[in-house]
Formats: C-alpha cells, structure tokens, sequence
C-alpha cells in the first residue's frame, strides 16, 4: 500500500547545498514576534502555529532557463483567461450548506471545488480561511494548462470560490498570512504541465507571488530571479518573516528565501545538508528544517534535520538511527512538533514517527509503542489542548485500499485514536489549515496522469472536512 500518496516533495534530487549562512537569519526572526501564519489576527484560542501545508504530489517540471525577472514583460495579471472560462466572481455555496460524518469531523458535502482538483494550500485570515488550488483549462486534464483557484469562508462551513483573471495560467501552491496580508505563490505558465510540444512560454514563467488584502484581489510582487526560475518545495511562516524553501541552479542547490513583506528578499543557501527540505517550521527565535537522505548501503531513508543558529545553520540531534520522512513540522505552546512516516523494506510508507524539541538542536522520538503502527502521519494543527494529525491508515472498504484518519496528543510524545474522516474519497492528503473557528482538511481523489486527456468529469477531485473548535479535544 503506497502510502507516498499522502504527499510528496515538489521535486526529487540529491545535490547537497553550500555557501555561509548571511547573518540576516537572526536579524530578520529577531525583529519579530512568536508565531507563523496560521495565527489569528484576533485573540486567538489556538497557541501560535505553523503554516506548513502539504504539497501536490506531482513533481514540478523546470521552469525554461529563458525566463526573465518580473517586470520585464506583462504578469499573470495581464494574461487573459480562456474565452470559455467562468467569470471570476465569487460563487458562494448555499448558506445552509450541509455537513454530515461520523465522529467530530463534519464531511463538507457541498464545497464549491468545481472543477478543481487541488486544494494545495490553506491559511487562516480573520475568523476563518482563505484556500488556493488549481483547475485545468475547460477540456483540458491534470497534465494540461491551469488557472488557480481561490475559495474563503468566514465559518469553516459555506465557502465561496473564484477564479481570479489576475490568477489565470497559474498553478497556485501556498498560502499564508503575514501582517495582516495575504501571499499566494504558484508557478506561472502558459503552456500545459507536461509540455510535449516544446510550447514556448511566457519570459516570465515559473515561480511567482501574489498579496492580496482580502483573498478577491491579487497583485503580482517580483521575486529573486534565482527564486523565479528555481524551484519551490514550500513555505513556512512567523509573524515577522515568511521563509520559502527550494532549489535554485542546474543542480537545484538548496536555498531559503527569507522576506520580512513579500517584497524585500535575502537568500541563505547553507542548510546544513539538509536537502532537499521535505518541512521547515518558524520559532521566535530560529528555523528548524527536516529533510532525508537515501541510505544504499541499507536500503533505507535517513531523517535529516537542522536548525538557524545565530549566523548559521548547524546540524540537529536526532535520535540515533532515527530514519523516515518528516511531513510536517510546527511550532506551538513553545515547543517544535515533527511528524511523518517510516518506510517498510519495500520502500512503501509503513508506520507513523514523532519528534518532538524545545530549541530544534536537539530532538526526542515518541516511543513506538505511543504510536499507531498501522498509519502514517501527514499534517499537524496545533490546537489550545496540544496537537492535532492528519493522515492515513488502511482501509479495506476504502477504493484505494486506505483512508484520512486523525490522532490527537497533548505533548506531541504520545498519540490517541481522533477518528476518521468519512463521507467523501480519498487519494492523497493536500491540505490542513487551522483558525478560530476550526480546523480544516482538504483532499484530492483523482487519478494522476501525463496524458493531455480532458477531465471525465466536472466533478473536479477535492474533498473537505471541518472540525470545529467546539469539538476540539
């Protein structure tokens, strides 16, 4: 059972990455206060928490090295959208929207996904939330062109979506809020996802941001060439600072991208061998990264970790022989939470890990035995009472032999039993979001291919969940 599904870096290397880390890492996460992106502005009754949204599992073609700098030549914002394609105002779902599920979790029957067939990535703004995704062009298939997506809701239950012009040509990856705005990256691009007619894109294609004030207007901010042309595997994010990961360069060295606004960029390309980056995580005081590195000699994956340590990037302590992907890592009620999954001797996802640190230089595993052997964990919420995972576990009745699950812990060291999510498909987990009214899960269930097929349906492949915060453990 490939649990890989549960989600996948954005990109598979093994180049290891190189210069001194700038001391800017300390100036920029000394001017700010505690807390990534998935804080409330409002007083919130969820300790400060990570942004860290699971990725698509597909992997990212390179942008064409032609492309030019923003600014050079017209933005997605000035891309029309298809002819055939539906006006961008909002298309609210029915205010009596029903919900239904066994347990806490309520099956959101009705979210507006259209045709969509990724909730990539989800950030509290205000008392609710503000989602981004993709949909392929009309009669167009997962391998072909893509306009982004973006849906809000104010209760976790009614969402509204639209298809913003300035978003058109654009396959939208994260989201996060900073400083009251929201950032949106994505990768631009007029030509399909699989180009097999060497379609001669836009010069200024690849990797692109966008800040809006209210999740309806988008305008394009320029980025770091190196950032533009390279790759973005993802995005974590403090109150004071957003740091974005990837590889930039013919060998995709590892680099961090770290801005105080969206606008002013400084690169770090010193991780302490930990690349590529699979989760990273903002403290007060410092990044902490995971990564993996392939172990021939046993056939296994070895769990990487580092940590910004005043004007540099140090290796972290781990437990010895500690192996395994981490999924996702947070900050929260001042404590680092790690988690992700072992592989079995077939190279297939098999049981859960955690780890836990009160600094991200030195970490604690949970003991197997406060683990559930038969799942693996995928993404983390930190909620008033301790901490909250999303994954999968197996499933007979299930179409794909496996089904989202979720456990609870109140020190990240040892996890209960929190329920399934049941009354929609399951593929691969996408996405989990946390704000005052809630916590949120996206999923997708449809087939990946390469072939420039249209759609079978316009159904779309995007399934939500709503835990609210009254039913929080």
């Amino acid at each position: 059972m490939d649990r890989m599904r549960i989600s996948l870096p954005r990109r598979r290397r093994g180049a290891t990455g190189g210069a001194a880390l700038s001391l800017l890492v300390a100036a920029v996460l000394a001017c700010g206060a505690p807390g990534p992106s998935l804080t409330p502005t409002t007083p919130p009754p969820v300790p400060a928490d990570s942004s860290q949204s699971l990725s698509p599992g597909s992997a990212t073609p390179e942008p064409p090295a032609s492309a030019s700098p923003p600014g050079d030549s017209p933005g997605p914002g000035e891309t029309p959208a298809p002819a055939d394609t539906p006006a961008p105002a909002d298309t609210p779902a029915p205010a009596d929207t029903p919900a239904a599920g066994d347990g806490p979790w309520l099956y959101l029957a009705d979210f507006p996904g259209g045709r969509a067939l990724e909730v990539s990535s989800v950030t509290a703004h205000g008392d609710g939330f503000v989602a981004v995704g993709w949909e392929p062009f009309p009669d167009e298939g997962f391998g072909g062109r893509r306009n982004g997506v973006v849906w809000t809701s104010a209760d976790g239950l009614a969402w509204s979506r639209s298809t913003p012009a300035s978003l058109a040509s654009v396959t939208l990856l994260e989201v996060a809020s900073l400083n009251g705005e929201l950032f949106a990256f994505g990768r631009y691009s007029l030509c399909p996802e699989f180009n097999e007619d060497d379609c001669q894109d836009a010069a200024d294609a690849g990797v692109a941001l966008w800040r809006s004030s209210d999740g309806a207007d988008w305008q394009r901010l320029p980025l770091p060439s190196s950032l533009q042309t390279g790759i973005l595997d993802g995005l974590a994010v403090g109150e004071s600072v957003m740091a974005a990961y990837g590889g930039t360069g013919d060998d995709l060295q590892s680099v961090l991208w770290l801005s105080p606004d969206g606008s002013q960029w400084s690169e770090l390309h010193e991780t302490a061998a930990v690349d590529p980056i699979s989760a990273m995580a903002v403290s007060p005081e410092r990044l902490a990264a995971f990564g993996t590195r392939y172990v021939p000699e046993e056939d296994d994956v070895e769990t990487l970790a580092g940590y910004s340590d005043g004007g540099g990037f140090a290796q972290a302590q781990l437990p010895p022989g500690q192996r395994g992907l981490v999924q996702d890592v947070l900050w929260s009620a001042g404590r680092f939470v790690a988690v992700g999954f072992e592989y079995d001797d077939t190279g297939l996802a098999q049981g859960s890990i955690a780890l836990v640190s009160d600094d991200g230089a030195s970490w604690t595993a949970a003991p197997s035995d406060s683990l559930p052997d038969d799942a693996a964990f995928g993404a983390l919420a930190g909620l008033p009472a301790g901490y909250l995972v999303v994954g999968s576990r197996p499933d007979a009745a299930a179409a794909e032999g496996e089904s989202p699950h979720s456990w609870f812990s109140a020190d990240g060291l040892a996890w209960t039993d929190f329920g399934a999510l049941t009354g929609g498909g399951y593929r691969r987990l996408s996405s989990v979001g946390l704000s005052p009214v809630g916590a949120v899960v996206f999923v997708s269930d449809f087939e990946e291919s390469d072939e420039l097929e249209p759609l079978d349906s316009e159904a779309g492949g995007v399934h939500a969940w709503l835990l609210p915060s009254a039913a929080f453990p």
